[in-house]
């Protein structure tokens, strides 16, 4: 996912909705939010505000190819090299993640 418009639709689709559902969700039409998922247009701020709210994210994840600072690269390196990993390895490090998330989540 290297554009806005491939983050929009993916996080649209994991949440299970339409690109009419969004629209309605954000007060627009479905013909705006394919312009936004073709990279036609951009979203203005307060739409901006509006997809992230109703797609429970935070703008910089779908504006990150703006941002001086990409808050994801380094996060998305770390999650290929995880990838690469052989199972056994790939297995400590995902028992690892569980055990500091649910850690974390008693704090």
């Amino acid at each position: 996912m290297n554009s806005f418009g491939e983050r929009l639709r993916y996080q649209r689709e994991q949440k299970g909705l339409t690109q009419e559902q969004l629209a309605i969700r954000c007060g627009s039409s479905e013909h705006v939010i394919r312009s936004y998922e073709k990279n036609r247009n951009r979203p203005g701020y307060n739409m901006l505000i509006r997809l992230c709210d109703a797609l429970l994210i935070n703008p910089d994840y779908l504006m990150q190819d703006d941002l001086s600072f990409n808050p994801y690269e380094e996060r998305n390196e770390t999650f290929n090299d995880i990838a690469k990993l052989p199972p056994y390895e790939y297995q400590l490090v995902k028992g690892f993640v569980e055990n500091l998330m649910n850690h974390g989540a008693k704090r």
